[in-house]
């Protein structure tokens, strides 16, 4: 190696390294969004299910979701159909927080 190129590697590194920890930021806040989505999906239908069996939508979401996600709103709207709002989990302090609303309805 010579002599003024010492020290290059660790100019580099400390210039990937943000990117390299904003771009993991990213895909696990991704992950995050898709899981709240994936467990709002399947609160709406146990809670439709629910409402079509007579009972209470709101605890059936609240059974349904799991132990992470917490706040849920659960809205009954006409003809049977429920609606679920569920924030996914913040990963990055400066990133907004993404609100998941799914609906079912049983037939």
């Amino acid at each position: 190696m010579r002599r003024r190129d010492a020290g290059s590697a660790a100019v580099e590194l400390a210039a990937a390294v943000p990117v390299v920890i904003l771009v993991m930021a990213a895909i696990l806040q991704t992950v995050a969004v898709i899981s709240a989505s994936s467990a709002a999906n399947q609160a709406a239908r146990d809670g439709a299910r629910a409402v079509s069996l007579g009972r209470s939508a709101s605890t059936a979401v609240e059974d349904s979701l799991p132990d992470g996600v917490d706040g849920a709103r659960v809205v009954l709207l006409g003809d049977g159909r429920v609606e679920v709002q569920v924030d996914a989990v913040r990963i990055v302090p400066f990133v907004p927080t993404f609100t998941v609303t799914r609906s079912a309805v049983m037939p």
